[in-house]
Order: C-alpha cells, then structure tokens, then sequence
C-alpha cells in the first residue's frame, strides 16, 4: 500500500507540475532560475527521450502500457523485492503514468526542466522519477548479485 501510495505521490505532483507550466509558461518565454545553467520553459514532446520514435504516440502508449504491467508482474512474482526494488518500481510506475496521461489526453507529454548550459533534452518530473527508479533498480539488481555472490563463494 505504502508504494501504491509513492506512485500516487510521484503521478499527482507530475500531473500538478505539468498544469502549472501550461498554465504560466505556455505561449511565453522561459523562466530563468539560475542564468545560463537552468530555466523553466514550455515544449510539448511527441516523442520520448532524445526525441526518439517522435510521432508514434500509439507505439508509445502500447509500450508504456506494457511496461507498466511487465513491472507490476515482476514485483507480484517476487522478481522485484524489498524496499528499494519496490520504492524503483513505484517511482518509475507513477512517473509512466503521468507521460501515459498525457500521451492519452494530449497527444504529447509536457516538459520545462530545461539545462540549458549542455544540450540537453528538456524533460518533466516524471521523466526524473523515471530515471531514479531505474538507477534505483540497477543498485537493486547489483546488491542481489553482490549477496549471490557472497553466498555461493562461502560454499565453495
């Protein structure tokens, strides 16, 4: 419940951010928060990151459907566990569901976080929630190797 509760969290506050660009920055210019380095600033992505598969928002909304329930199959077989796999999983769900939302309702997903000091891709809150559940999922599946390796060279 507590996890369901974190991708609720992460869905809401993307959604929430997601309004308030449309709201205040939509049609105007962008934001600067730190001169030259970052700024807020409104871009509608049909693509997904890096602009990848740019107009394929069925292919998208399939797939991230997809993944959605592939993740949620792992964490019910036991595949993904504990408090860190569970805490990836509901960071990248609700993140996933936020972009679906908007792929669904929208045709596009919003994004304003802007680097502007690299050419970087501008992105959202739920592309960050995204991209700290996988690194959070990496660090899961080291530790899991780490221990299996520990307990099979103490039966050696």
């Amino acid at each position: 419940m507590l996890y369901f509760l974190l991708s609720l969290a992460v869905f809401l506050a993307d959604q929430g951010i997601k309004r308030l660009t449309v709201l205040y920055l939509k049609g105007g210019e962008p934001v600067v928060i730190i001169e030259g380095f970052f700024r807020l600033r409104y871009i509608e992505n049909n693509g997904m990151a890096f602009s990848l598969l740019k107009g394929r928002q069925v292919f998208l909304v399939v797939m991230t459907t997809a993944a959605i329930v592939f993740l949620l199959f792992l964490v019910k077989n036991g595949t993904i566990h504990g408090r860190l796999g569970r805490t990836a999983i509901a960071l990248v769900i609700g993140g996933a569901v936020g972009n679906l939302v908007d792929r669904v309702r929208l045709g596009y997903v919003v994004d304003m976080f802007d680097w502007c000091w690299f050419n970087f891709p501008v992105f959202n809150f739920a592309d960050l929630c995204i991209t700290a559940g996988a690194i959070c999922l990496i660090a899961m599946i080291y530790l899991d190797y780490k221990a299996e390796k520990n307990g099979a060279a103490g039966h050696e």
